[in-house]
């Protein structure tokens, strides 16, 4: 079972009302929407900035990837959705980007780690 965000990284609230506070109670990526999520670090614990759920969902799903951001900015043709990609793609890299191992990549390393281990 994961644990939220508020349990591995405690904050009092009134940090936690301090950095919404300072983006207007506004998400860092679309500014349309009120900060609900902490986006954070995944490597070093690190709080980021306030996100909507939508857009902390965004970057988790591209595992914090910008270059798969940028080939999902390349293929939408939805305007909001560009919007959001770059903003997303802008946020990571001034906040830092925490590339995570995508799940084909993690099905093909563990393919060739048994492979390794047959041979």
């Amino acid at each position: 079972m994961t644990e939220s965000i508020s349990t591995q990284y405690p904050l009092v609230q009134t940090e936690r009302e301090y950095i919404f506070g300072l983006q207007s109670g506004k998400c860092a990526i679309c500014v349309a929407r009120l900060a609900t999520d902490l986006d954070h670090n995944h490597k070093t614990g690190a709080v980021r900035g306030g996100l909507c759920h939508g857009c902390n969902v965004l970057i988790g799903r591209k595992c914090e990837r910008i270059e798969l951001l940028k080939a999902a900015l390349a293929a939408t043709k939805d305007p909001v959705m560009a919007f959001r990609y770059r903003r997303a793609i802008a946020y990571l890299e001034v906040f830092g980007a925490d590339p995570r191992e995508t799940p084909w990549e993690k099905k093909a390393r563990e393919a060739t780690q048994q492979e390794a281990v047959a041979a």
